[in-house]
Parts: C-alpha cells; structure tokens; sequence
C-alpha cells in the first residue's frame, strides 16, 4: 500500500499499474482511495461493478465509458446523472440518449428547445398530444410558438379567461366557443 501511495504521488502511473496488477491490494478501500486522490480513471481499470464503474467514470469524466456502464444499470437516476455530466462536458448526443432512455419528455422537449432543433420538438408536441399530457402539450406550445394549441389546451383544462384574453390578443376568435 506504502508503494503504491508513493507512485502516486510521483504520478509513476506504469509503476501504479504494475502494483495493482500484482493483485497485493484489492478491495473498495483501494477504490475509494484512488477516486479521492482523483485517480479515478486508474481504479476504473481494476473496477468490474457497473455501478462503481458507473459512478468512477464520471468522476474521471470518462463520459462514454460512463454511458455504457448506464446501460448495463438501466436506472432512471442514473441517467439523469450521466444527462447532467454529459451537458456540463458538452457531449449533447449522450445528454440526448439518456433522456430517451428513461422517456423524460419534458427534459427532451426543454433540451431540443435550447438546441434550436424544433422539428424534434414538433415530434415532442405530438408525443404529448397523444400522451394527453395537457402540461406538455402547452410548455411545448409555448417553446414553439404555437397559440392555437396553447388556446386548445387552456380551454381543455378550464382556463377559459385565459384562453379568451390570448385568442382576443392575436386575434384567433374562431377558436372561442
């Protein structure tokens, strides 16, 4: 253990190996060890547990490595942590693939919005309507501009002076009763 802590701390990372390697040390204080000293994609090499893979590679921002071992967990916490990392790195396309993973509509839709990809967007619109999700429906109608789905839904959920005061200010009379 000495040997190893002084490697690294002279960042001999090929001596750190060879010592791990030799299977002297093991266990999850040797893991843990590694990860507090930011040493995390080194533990990540000796590591088998999804999960601690999972939590190792985005402590050593290894996103990719991250995203498979999300996929062998499949836990909807998990990818919302690896969405959250993945954004703050700027790897959208697995920002984009972990919220369709666990279905998180609202996310998507909000990400598509501050993408600019509103064709996407559109097909989140529908998702929505066809779920009957009346609060999707309108923060969706809203992201895209559309007022008569945002009139449509008002009306539907008994907001009807709401509904009135928008159709009145563009001007949309044919959607009121």
């Amino acid at each position: 253990e000495y040997e190893l802590k002084i490697a690294l701390k002279k960042k001999k990372i090929n001596e750190v190996i060879k010592i791990l390697k030799r299977g002297q040390l093991s266990g999850n204080a040797i893991i843990q060890y590694l990860k507090e000293e930011n040493w995390a994609d080194i533990a990540l090499l000796f590591e088998k547990d999804p999960k601690t893979r999972f939590s190792l590679a985005l402590s050593s921002g290894n996103i990719q490595e991250a995203y498979k071992n999300a996929s062998d967990i499949k836990e909807k916490d998990v990818y919302l942590q690896l969405a959250e990392h993945s954004l703050n790195q700027g790897y959208m396309n697995v920002a984009e693939k972990s919220y369709q993973s666990i279905k998180a509509f609202s996310k998507l839709s909000l990400f598509y919005s501050t993408q600019g990809c509103f064709s996407k967007l559109k097909k989140m619109q529908s998702i929505a309507m066809d779920l009957n999700n009346k609060n999707e429906i309108f923060s969706n109608s809203l992201m895209l501009g559309t007022i008569r789905d945002r009139i449509k839904v008002l009306m539907q959920t008994g907001q009807v002076a709401l509904a009135y005061a928008s159709a009145k200010a563009h001007k949309l009379n044919d959607l009121l009763p």
